[in-house]
Parts: structure tokens; C-alpha cells; sequence
């Protein structure tokens, strides 16, 4: 499906060159739309004071190297208010990662360029599925989207105009809201970065995501689709990175940032949490 989608679109060089500098990291991010952070060339220029960037890179390839798990495969946080450095230090680590010899590191966000929009919704109106079940269909798609923005370095209103394209001939017969199928999406679009970067003579063994503001398409779908707080939709992104093998020679890791913890103050699942370590005090 995907391979289809994105038939046409080209992986940004980035991704495919043997290696790449600082300047040229901040160069292709201030000259694409892949970044999520605000106005990358003037942020990213000013060095981060009292964050350990080696540390926490090798802090998350530790977890990406685990066996994939359902709860023993932790997942690697920050929450930090506004103006906290969760982005910033996101963007430090996807940079740090991408040093790493066979390691995808794809960041996105819902916020700035990224936020979520009426198109993102568009993709789950269908009259035959229940409200619950459209958020579960429209959910993983606003990851791929995404997801796609971060892979091939354009506008999220192309990448969701592509998916939106085919997403009106998917096939939702069988949709069961407590099914695995929200999971296979978020999945399904890894194996095909996966495979497209390989068949270009680029090596992936590893495949990092990284995952800003989670929470806030959480609150966007409380108000649209009605979906309770206790419901974490954002549960599908950790089970299909973290829960089995994507692939049977690849390892998959996920951090993820938030502005505030989940409505309940805790997480529902008994996975672990392994946390990005920030300055206290960002000058």
C-alpha cells in the first residue's frame, strides 16, 4: 500500500548519505520540512549547554538493541513545560543517531508545521464506522503522514494529499476497533522505509522514531471523535515499535516527548520508561 502511495517520492539525501555533517544536518532541516523545531537554523546553531548528547544517543540505542517485548522493552521519555528543551533535545538526538552506521532515526511532531489539521480528520470519515472506530483509523495515518514528511523531507500537505488519495480506496472491510490493524499501518510503513532506503544501497539494521508532542493529538481526538481520557490511543505508536520483530533483521526503538503526562497523572501499561535526562535549567 504504501509503496504505492509514496511510488513517486524520493528519500531525502540525508538519509542515504554516508555521512553528514552538523551544518549539513541544520542546512537540510531550515531547506526541507523535516524538522520539529521552530526556525532550526538559528536554534540549532546555539549549542545546548548541560545536555549529554553521547549519553543519551547511546542510552537509546541500549533500548533499541532490546528484543522487541510488550513490557520489558522500554520506551525512552521526556515531559518538560514549554520552552523545557524537549524538542530541541529531540533534534540533538536525531542528529546524534543518524552518526550511527546503520541506524534510521525519523523525527516528527504535532506541533508548528506538523500540528494537526481538518485533512488529518478527513481520513477517517467514513459513515459504516462507528466514532471510535474512525479515530482508530485516522490515528496511525496522522503518524504516517508524518512519519512520510520526516522520510522524504516534504510538506505534511502533500505527503497527507497522497495518503488521502488512496486512504478512499483502503479497504476497511473487517474493521474491528480492538483489532492489530491501527498497529500493522504504523508497521507497515516502516518495512516500506525500510525496504525503499535498502533498495538504494543505503544499510538499515536499526530504526529509531521520534516522537514529539504525543499528547497533543490525544486532546485533538478527545474533542473530535469523543474519545474518553482514559483511552490512550497513543498506545499503537509503542506497540508497533516496541511490542514485536518489524522486520526479522531490524530493531526498533521509540522516544517520545509531551508538554504534560497523560490525564491520569501515570501510564496504563507496565512497560518501562527509560528518561531522557534535561538540564534542569535551561538559561
Amino acid at each position: 500500500f504504501f509503496d504505492r502511495v509514496f511510488e513517486d517520492a524520493d528519500v531525502h539525501p540525508m538519509y542515504t548519505s554516508p555521512e553528514i555533517t552538523r551544518q549539513g544536518y541544520i542546512d537540510a532541516l531550515a531547506q526541507s520540512h523535516m524538522a520539529i523545531i521552530d526556525m532550526p537554523a538559528e536554534r540549532l546553531a546555539l549549542p545546548m549547554l548541560s545536555f549529554e548528547t553521547g549519553n543519551e544517543v547511546a542510552k537509546v540505542m541500549d533500548m533499541t538493541a532490546l528484543a522487541a517485548d510488550p513490557r520489558n522493552k522500554p520506551v525512552v521519555a521526556v515531559v518538560r513545560g514549554t520552552g523545557g528543551g524537549k524538542t530541541r533535545a529531540l533534534e540533538e538526538l536525531r542528529f546524534g543517531l543518524l552518526q550511527q552506521k546503520g541506524l534510521l532515526a525519523l523525527a516528527y511532531t504535532y506541533n508548528a508545521g506538523m500540528g494537526i489539521s481538518a485533512a488529518d480528520s478527513a481520513w477517517a470519515v467514513r459513515s459504516s464506522l462507528s466514532k471510535e472506530e474512525q479515530a482508530r483509523v485516522c490515528y496511525p495515518f496522522t503518524v504516517v503522514a508524518r512519519l512520510a514528511c520526516s522520510l522524504y523531507g516534504q510538506e505534511l500537505s502533500a505527503m497527507g494529499g497522497c495518503l488521502a488519495r488512496e486512504v478512499l480506496n483502503f479497504d476497511f472491510q473487517g474493521w474491528h476497533p480492538y483489532s492489530d490493524d491501527d498497529v500493522e499501518i504504523i508497521r507497515g510503513f516502516i518495512v516500506h522505509a525500510v525496504r525503499k532506503l535498502r533498495a538504494a544501497g543505503t544499510t538499515v539494521q536499526e530504526v529509531v522514531v521520534l516522537a514529539d508532542e504525543v499528547l497533543k493529538v490525544q486532546e485533538d481526538f478527545e474533542r473530535n471523535f469523543g474519545i474518553p481520557p482514559n483511552k490512550d490511543i497513543t498506545s499503537v505508536l509503542r506497540q508497533a515499535m516496541l511490542d514485536q520483530e518489524i522486520m526479522g533483521d531490524l530493531r526498533a526503538g521509540l522516544v517520545i516527548s509531551s508538554l504534560a503526562p497523560s490525564p491520569l497523572g501515570k501510564t496504563l501499561s507496565e512497560r518501562g520508561v527509560e528518561p531522557v535526562e534535561l538540564p534542569p535549567l535551561i538559561p
